[in-house]
């Protein structure tokens, strides 16, 4: 019979470690019993090593022979509620990642060293009245302790140190002296490092809404008070109010009693919603992004684990906020790439939302003007239920596309003169222009015109871009430099070519052209520093510019109503990319960056450059027509069995030696060959070369299972992995899974 107040919880316990598939088992101390908990990190025992590790989930016994114990328990509290272990193990699992690796990615960066930071407050510690009678006595002796006293009697209240040395010119020993005196007393507090310190939220009014967006709103809020998982999609035009409809929802689900996460593409897009959501939530908004330091990071995801916010707005990671009474999540621009993380365990911050959604039986709305092909067909399958907002707010009109065939331009020119007429224009009315350019850098390579040598990177199979801001050649993979060099190593001639354009060289073709205009260029080389491609885009909407150049980032849902011109240089660039997406690649690029025309008062017009203008990805941008491109995109999908008719999971095994690993890769081909044969629709592609061979000096190849069930693939592609990882001579082999891949180099 147990002893009273014992701990008869189960005693042993389930670990995951970073980087290790295996689930470990261990014994919990008596000690221990009461503190370690699924959720809480531990520290183990791992072969001959010390390590720490996340408890699961403790089990009553174990077959496992002679099991160590446990060495400590290292949080006060679990890090993961069990929903959130729940989610962690869905995503180890579909994503075929090791779950404790999953279990750290979930958690913010510096949780294992950022510590809370204290301070020391001060404030009286004797009512108002008996301090004023002592003020004549200590006048006479000691005055620095009066002006002390005096800033407290003015303004009661809890003050650190530095504040009172600036408020009346004393330093510590004149406190020390308060506090040894009974006048004062001193505490230590937690201070939130607050990525809005010294930032007062400006209160706004909801605009009024169009006879659309209250169709949509209606809709989201009838789910939101069912209670029940819904997944909208919510298609709206450019500039077609998508931002208001969100905020109406979330308003919605905080009068409930819920919360809401916001996830967005990029961290330059974060600053401008947070503006946008403090203006209508104020306090009760935190943010989570790289872009913060760990310690504002850590801080964000404590408050919102306390309870004290309501709603997370940040890039991809967001989709983890720790809330306890999730409501709804919103994925704004939801095809975007960038939810695809790049590196183990790769998920897709979409497709976790509706996962997490249907966990919490919560609301999710995924927003774009372009839909993903798979998104749009769960709509059309009724899988998603589909919102439409075809008209932009106050009516105004969709910019009228012009398309500028490249072929019938001689002189090699990047900008035609359909387009140099066209910015001169719009220019001369005063108006801003947007040049778009999703290539950064002066030249992406140089050449010899001699022999056709190209300079390329020593660790990876592309070739430099030379950057004229920095004055060298550089890998936009793994940051190799190298100075510009005079002649070519093959041949020893100085016949070095810089060839092809990057924003820098439209940089320099633009002032050229027209140097009275004040020029901006938005690319990851001019928004490195924190903050800083907030501060060009706030110059650009306050008129201190009057043509921005831009990569990707310009296309990113930015509000600029002073845009009325925009040229595309290179409409047709991601086409020739060796990948099924192309089209809709060059379809969703086209009309974002199309979108950033005409929000202001003024008609937008859009100038595509292509030498491909007969593609029905750029014809059905032209006309700005969704079903047009997608008619056609799900035909060419059907035909060749690509999603969303099929399911993708690519193989990338790479090593110091190319013929290692061929061989490796020969090796998985069979084992995967061989467990196909018990599985019905599975096709296994290559092995084979991968479009980037080489990267960061590793050389690489790459298969791709392709299948009707998802499950099946990934119980195929686990059982492949296992015996394949069993095998002599795989050491020093790395492979890469990722399942429903959106980036085949």
């Amino acid at each position: 019979m147990k002893a009273r107040g014992e701990d008869i919880r189960p005693g042993i316990a389930k670990v995951v470690v970073p980087g290790v598939r295996k689930i470990f088992h261990y014994t919990i101390p008596s000690s221990l019993r009461k503190s370690a908990l699924p959720g809480i990190r531990v520290r183990i025992s791992l072969g001959r090593r010390k390590t720490i590790g996340y408890l699961v989930s403790r089990i009553p016994e174990s077959s496992v022979p002679k099991l160590k114990d446990i060495s400590d328990v290292l949080d006060e509290a679990p890090l993961l509620t069990e929903e959130m272990l729940r989610l962690t193990r869905w995503i180890s699992d579909y994503y075929l990642a090791p779950w404790g690796t999953v279990i750290r990615c979930v958690l913010p960066a510096g949780i294992d060293t950022v510590r809370e930071k204290r301070e020391r407050v001060y404030r009286m510690n004797l009512p108002a009245g008996e301090i004023r009678k002592q003020l004549p006595r200590l006048e006479r002796k000691t005055p620095a302790q009066v002006r002390v006293l005096k800033a407290f009697l003015a303004s009661p209240g809890e003050y650190t140190s530095a504040f009172l040395r600036t408020r009346t010119g004393t330093g510590p020993d004149v406190l020390r002296r308060l506090v040894k005196n009974g006048f004062l007393c001193r505490e230590e507090r937690t201070v939130l490092r607050d990525p809005f310190a010294g930032e007062k939220p400006q209160q706004s009014s909801p605009p009024r809404l169009t006879k659309e967006q209250e169709k949509a709103v209606r809709q989201i809020n009838g789910s939101l008070k069912e209670g029940l998982f819904q997944p909208f999609l919510l298609h709206g035009v450019t500039g077609s109010g998508k931002t208001e409809v969100y905020l109406r929802a979330i308003e919605t689900t905080l009068a409930r009693g819920k919360e809401a996460i916001v996830i967005v593409p990029e961290i330059a897009l974060t600053p401008q919603l947070v503006r946008i959501f403090r203006s209508r939530f104020a306090d009760k908004v935190s943010v989570l992004h790289s872009g913060l330091s760990e310690g504002e990071r850590v801080d964000q995801w404590r408050r919102i684990r306390r309870g004290e916010a309501g709603v997370a707005i940040g890039a991809r990671s967001a989709v983890f906020a720790p809330f306890s009474h999730l409501g709804i999540i919103v994925v704004d621009e939801e095809h975007d790439t960038t939810y695809k993380q790049g590196e183990t365990p790769r998920y897709h911050a979409r497709d976790l939302a509706v996962v997490r959604g249907k966990q919490n039986h919560a609301t999710v709305i995924l927003g774009s003007a372009t839909p993903s092909v798979e998104s749009f067909h769960h709509a059309r399958s009724g899988k998603y239920r589909l919102l439409t907002l075809n008209q932009r707010i106050d009516a105004r009109p969709l910019p009228e596309i012009r398309l500028i065939d490249m072929k019938e331009v001689k002189n090699g020119d990047p900008l035609s003169p359909q387009l140099i007429e066209a910015l001169r224009e719009g220019l001369q009315k005063k108006e801003q222009v947007l040049l778009f350019l999703n290539r950064r850098g002066f030249s992406p390579f140089l050449l010899c015109s001699t022999c056709g040598y190209v300079h390329r990177c020593p660790n990876c199979s592309v070739s430099l871009t030379y950057h004229r801001g920095a004055g060298h050649l550089t890998c936009h993979y793994c940051d190799y430099t190298t100075p510009l060099i005079q002649s070519c190593p093959e041949c020893k001639t100085e016949t070095l070519e810089l060839k092809g354009c990057g924003t820098e060289r439209i940089e320099e073709v633009v002032e050229k052209t027209f140097h009275d205009s004040v020029l901006l260029r938005l690319d990851r080389d001019t928004t490195r520093r924190k903050g800083a491609a907030q501060k060009i885009l706030d110059r650009f909407r306050s008129r201190e510019g009057d043509i921005l150049i831009g990569t990707q980032m310009v296309t990113k849902g930015h509000h600029l109503p002073g845009i009325t011109t925009v040229g595309v240089l290179n409409a047709d660039a991601s086409l020739h990319h060796p990948d099924f997406r192309a089209g809709e690649r060059t379809f969703q690029t086209l009309i974002q960056v199309a979108g950033r025309a005409g929000r202001g008062k003024t008609k937008g017009k859009v100038y595509l450059q292509s030498y491909t203008p007969e593609h029905y990805s750029i014809q059905a941008a032209v006309e700005h027509d969704y079903t047009r491109f997608y008619d056609e995109e799900i035909s060419f999908r059907e035909a060749l069995n690509y999603p969303p008719y099929s399911r993708l999971v690519n193989l990338v095994l790479s090593a110091n030696s190319g013929k290692k690993v061929e061989h490796a890769a020969t090796q998985l081909g069979k084992i995967l060959r061989s467990l196909a044969l018990h599985h019905r629709g599975m096709e296994i592609l290559g092995p084979a070369q991968a479009p980037l061979s080489t990267l960061r000096g590793k050389k690489r190849f790459q298969l791709l299972i392709k299948g009707k069930s998802v499950r099946s693939l990934n119980r195929l592609v686990g059982e492949g992995i296992k015996r394949f990882t069993g095998l002599k001579g795989t050491s020093g082999i790395d492979l890469t899974v990722d399942v429903d891949p959106v980036n085949f180099q």
